[in-house]
């Protein structure tokens, strides 16, 4: 892979490679197509560091191990709920990723959104004018309704049961 390396490594390239590697960590990588997880047994595939005109970047081609999460179009996955709304549902999957899935994506014909009802005499009537408009209460995103089965009448995540989905892209 080749990597900019900033100016301050120039003394020690091999340090400057780890730390720009562990800046990619949990981020997807389109050199990789997937997020980088963790790297390590770092080697530089030439004996030189490149300057290149004026920028003070040292630019390498480097060998290393890795291992990178990358799921595949087609792949069925299972997520934990962590919001609902009317246009789209979010899942955590594996405790560390967040999955979306868009109103487009949602079958109609098998789900179908139920706002909160706001006469619930459990809901909580304190919030703000502020707080009701941006759906925040001390940084918290509440939920305005969530999705339920048009089969069953189940509610999509209800009591923590896992929410199949299958990767699009």
């Amino acid at each position: 892979m080749r990597l900019s390396i900033p100016p301050k490594y120039a003394g020690d390239w091999l340090n400057g490679v780890r730390e720009v590697l562990d800046g990619m960590l949990m981020r997807y990588v389109p050199q990789m197509n997937g997020v980088l997880l963790a790297h390590w047994e770092h080697e530089f595939m030439d004996d030189t560091v490149k300057i290149i005109n004026e920028s003070p970047y040292g630019v390498c081609d480097v060998q290393f191990r890795s291992v990178t999460w990358a799921p595949k179009p087609g792949q069925r996955l299972t997520g934990s709920h962590s919001l609902s709304s009317p246009s789209h549902i979010s899942l955590l999957f594996g405790k560390t990723f967040n999955v979306s899935i868009p109103l487009q994506h949602i079958p109609q014909d098998q789900y179908t959104f139920v706002q909160t009802d706001e006469d619930d005499p459990l809901a909580d009537d304190s919030d703000s004018e502020e707080e009701q408009v941006h759906g925040l209460t001390n940084g918290i995103v509440e939920e305005v309704g969530r999705w339920r089965s048009t089969k069953t009448g189940k509610i999509l995540g209800e009591d923590g049961k896992l929410v199949k989905f299958t990767v699009i892209g």
